[in-house]
């Protein structure tokens, strides 16, 4: 079994029973600086290499996101969706994660679907 051992009784792992968010806050608690990604520091060069962004960065910038869809749509009634059409980068992960967070499912537009 590859769970842990606590207190001398083996618990089994958690596969499929962890949420996205909760990982994200759980790690960027227990450690902040791990890189979640990182980004050129300059998109037309990448000689100049590249920006590790922490996992505290991240959920921050997730919080912060969910907060505003609240205040904006306020609690979802039905798990409803909200749309969202943008360049593919890093951005629709974000805003996947702070929809979750706040009870919205997301949908991702895809800007090359449009005819």
């Amino acid at each position: 079994m590859n769970g842990t051992i606590r207190d001398d009784v083996a618990v089994p792992p958690e596969y499929g029973r962890r949420l996205l968010p909760v990982e994200l806050d759980r790690i960027a608690k227990a450690d902040p600086r791990r890189p979640y990604f990182a980004r050129p520091r300059n998109p037309t060069n990448l000689a100049d290499g590249f920006e590790d962004i922490s996992y505290h960065r991240v959920a921050n910038a997730v919080n912060r996101t969910a907060h505003w869809l609240q205040r904006e749509f306020g609690k979802p009634k039905d798990f409803d969706t909200i749309a969202y059409l943008a360049a593919p980068d890093v951005r629709n992960v974000l805003l996947a994660l702070a929809v979750s967070k706040v009870g919205f499912k997301a949908s991702s537009v895809s800007p090359r679907g449009i005819a």
